[in-house]
């Protein structure tokens, strides 16, 4: 499944889904403070990596006079996500559909900071140079890059199945949390946990017949389980990068990025792995 088959699939149920799939409402106050205290109250045009409608609305009422691009080659996720995108913010944005990695053939004007939500995250690793190289191209001197970035937790790879669904069944039963929130939780410590079985990628595949087993028992996990295979029935084939702290510092420095800051959201389970990391192109 290419990236773009993955999003297609996606369009229709994406932003249905809570935390950490889609942005908390820490993880979009945390995108524009970045913006806020390092843009020097220059922040007169923004490139949104993606088309997250709680990002698109922010950056309009946080900044109403800067010229917002909302960059992303799935045309469909566009159309859809913009049903949750108010009137007033579509009229004032401008959409391009267009790869990440190809955007300085498309952006006709620079752009003071570019943000991403889980942007980097489906950019495969072997195109991080070409990711950076593209968003620095487009950016004024000085410019900023934001992304929120989900890193594998190191103390869940490679757990069994049981181990790592405990955690969202006694968040149900003992907590009367969400099922819908506790699904989007299982399925990011399962893709944790495949960090250990794959080096590049993180993929449900060591943990998917596990699912599929208790999906049809009459228990608190069986009810779990039968939820993350509804919710992410498009994504049982999908893959996403496999990275951690370093590998992106790294990549970032290799393209004249250097880190600002990093911050954390505290408003769902799995905001301690899932930072906000600002940086600054020094490329003059």
């Amino acid at each position: 499944m290419t990236q773009l088959q993955k999003w297609k699939s996606l369009a229709q149920i994406w932003q249905d889904q809570g935390p950490p799939a889609t942005p908390s409402f820490d993880d979009v106050d945390n995108f524009a403070d970045a913006l806020t205290r390092h843009g020097d109250g220059n922040i007169s045009a923004i490139g949104v990596l993606g088309c997250t409608p709680a990002l698109r609305n922010r950056m309009h009422d946080d900044f109403p006079d800067a010229r917002i691009s909302v960059i992303d080659f799935c045309q469909e996720m566009y159309a859809a996500t913009s049903a949750a995108v108010r009137d007033d913010v579509k009229d004032n944005e401008q959409y391009f559909a267009v790869d990440w990695l190809e955007m300085r053939r498309a952006l006709p004007l620079e752009v003071d900071a570019f943000i991403g939500d889980k942007s980097l995250d489906n950019v495969n690793i072997e195109d991080w140079e070409k990711f950076f190289d593209s968003a620095a191209a487009c950016l004024q001197p000085g410019g900023l890059l934001v992304l929120h970035v989900g890193f594998p937790d190191p103390r869940l790879a490679a757990k069994p199945f049981e181990h790592l669904a405990q955690r969202w069944v006694d968040y149900l039963t003992l907590k009367n949390g969400d099922i819908g929130d506790a699904a989007s939780g299982l399925w990011e410590d399962l893709l944790s946990g495949s960090a250990h079985h794959v080096t590049k990628y993180l993929s449900l595949d060591p943990y998917r017949a596990a699912l599929e087993r208790h999906s049809n028992s009459d228990t608190a996990l069986g009810t779990l389980a039968a939820r993350v295979l509804t919710d992410f029935a498009s994504q049982l084939n999908a893959r996403w990068t496999n990275f951690d702290r370093s590998d992106l510092v790294q990549a970032a420095k290799r393209s004249d990025f250097g880190l600002l800051e990093e911050r954390y959201s505290h408003d769902y389970e799995a905001a301690p792995n899932q930072p906000t990391m600002t940086f600054r192109s020094v490329r003059r």
